[in-house]
C-alpha cells in the first residue's frame, strides 16, 4: 500500500555533510531503504553526479542523481535537459526546493530531495510528497567556481561555438570573448587543471568533455553572466514590431523565442529578446518600445562576443545562446524548442566530446 506523506518533521543532519548525504538522510529517515550514493565521475551515466538505490523491502529502484546547490526557474530548463540525457530513473537534489518548484516537478514526474526535508518519490509501492520544509536560515548563496563568473563563462561560449579558437593565441582567444588578456591566462589554465582543455604537444590543444562543458554553461548562463550585461527591459504594445525592423542596420540579433522561431519554426514567440551590437539607441529611434510594466515583453541585451560563426541565419544569436535562454524560460514549448536546436545545430558543436 503506497506511502503518503505530506510533511514531514525530521531531525536536520549535520550542514557540513555533503548535500547529496544530508537531502538523503531525510529520505531515509521517511522510512525508506537509500544505499549508499556511489559517486560516477559523470562518466558511467553520461554526466550523472552519483547512483543510488532507493525503495522499501524488495522494491528497490536505482536513481541517477543529478545535484543543483540552487534550483531556480531560471536552470530548471537547463536541469531538466540535463536529466533527459540519463538512462533510467532519475533524482534531483538540491539545497531548498521551494513548493512552486516541488509542484513543478511533481507535474514533470521528476523525482526529487532537498536538504530540508522536501520530496517527492512516486514508484509504486512508494508515494512520498513532502513540502513546506523551510531553511532555519536563509540559504547562502554558493560561490560559483571561478571558471562560471563571467569571465570563465565569456571564454567558455567563445570555445564552444568556435572550436578551433582553443588553439588560438591567447590574445586572441581574448579578443573574441572580449575580456581581458590576463582573463583569458587564467580561464585557459583553469580549463586545462580541470581537463576542459588538453595539450596535444605538436598538435597544438582541444577543447574535450564539451557536452558536460555545454550543460554547465547553459545552467550558469542566466544566473552569472547575463545579469552582469543589464539587460534592458520594455514594453512592446505591438506583438510583431520586431519583424519591421531592420535587423542588420540597427545592429541586432535574435535572440530568445524570437530566434527559437527563426531557427525551428516551431515556436510562437511571446517575448521578444535582441542582442545588441550598437547599443539601444537605433532601436530606440526604429521602434516605440514604452517603459517595462509588468508584463514587460521585450528584453535588450548587449552582445557579449566579437566572432562570427558560418550560419543560414545572420541575423540571429549563436545557437548556444539562444539554447541557454529558452531554458531559462522554464516554459514548457521553450523547452521543447531548446531540445530541437540541440539536435539541429548544438551536436556537430559537442560531437568530439
Amino acid at each position: 500500500m503506497p506511502t503518503a506523506l505530506n510533511k514531514i518533521a525530521t531531525v536536520k543532519p549535520r550542514t557540513q555533510l555533503p548535500l547529496i548525504e544530508r537531502a538523503l538522510t531525510h529520505v531515509r529517515q521517511m522510512g525508506l531503504i537509500v544505499t549508499a550514493p556511489k559517486l560516477t565521475g559523470r562518466s558511467r551515466t553520461r554526466g550523472a553526479d552519483a547512483l543510488v538505490q532507493i525503495g522499501h523491502g524488495k522494491a528497490m529502484h536505482e536513481y541517477a542523481i543529478e545535484e543543483k546547490a540552487q534550483l531556480t526557474p531560471a536552470n530548471l530548463g537547463a536541469t531538466l535537459q540535463q536529466l533527459a540525457a540519463y538512462a533510467g530513473k532519475k533524482l534531483v537534489i538540491a539545497e531548498y526546493i521551494t513548493p512552486p518548484l516541488a509542484a513543478r516537478l511533481r507535474d514533470l514526474g521528476v523525482a526529487f530531495a532537498d536538504a530540508q526535508g522536501n520530496a517527492f518519490i512516486h514508484e509504486p509501492p512508494t508515494y512520498i510528497w513532502a513540502v513546506g520544509n523551510k531553511p532555519l536560515t536563509k540559504p547562502r548563496l554558493m560561490r560559483t567556481a571561478r571558471l562560471f563568473q563571467p569571465g570563465g563563462l565569456k571564454i567558455i561560449f567563445a570555445l564552444l561555438c568556435v572550436p578551433d579558437l582553443v588553439d588560438a593565441p591567447l590574445r586572441k582567444i581574448a579578443e573574441a570573448a572580449t575580456v581581458a588578456l590576463g582573463t583569458a591566462a587564467w580561464v585557459m589554465e583553469d580549463l586545462r587543471n580541470q581537463d576542459y582543455v588538453r595539450d596535444l604537444g605538436k598538435r597544438g590543444r582541444t577543447l574535450v568533455h564539451r557536452r558536460k562543458l555545454m550543460n554547465l554553461w547553459a545552467d550558469a548562463y542566466p544566473h552569472q553572466l547575463k545579469p552582469k550585461l543589464a539587460p534592458r527591459l520594455f514594453t512592446a504594445t505591438e506583438a510583431t514590431w520586431w519583424r519591421k525592423l531592420d535587423l542588420q542596420k540597427a545592429g541586432a540579433l535574435l535572440g530568445g523565442e524570437l530566434a527559437g522561431e527563426r531557427l525551428t519554426k516551431y515556436l510562437k514567440p511571446e517575448k521578444a529578446t535582441l542582442y545588441l551590437k550598437n547599443g539601444l539607441a537605433p532601436i530606440m529611434t526604429a521602434v516605440p518600445l514604452l517603459p517595462p510594466t509588468d508584463e514587460a515583453n521585450v528584453e535588450l541585451v548587449p552582445v557579449f562576443w566579437n566572432f562570427e560563426m558560418p550560419t543560414r541565419y545572420p541575423d540571429v544569436a549563436p545557437p548556444l545562446l539562444v539554447y541557454a535562454d529558452l531554458l531559462a524560460t522554464g516554459d514548457d514549448r521553450c523547452i521543447e524548442t531548446a531540445k530541437v536546436i540541440d539536435e539541429k545545430y548544438l551536436t556537430e558543436l559537442t560531437r568530439k566530446a
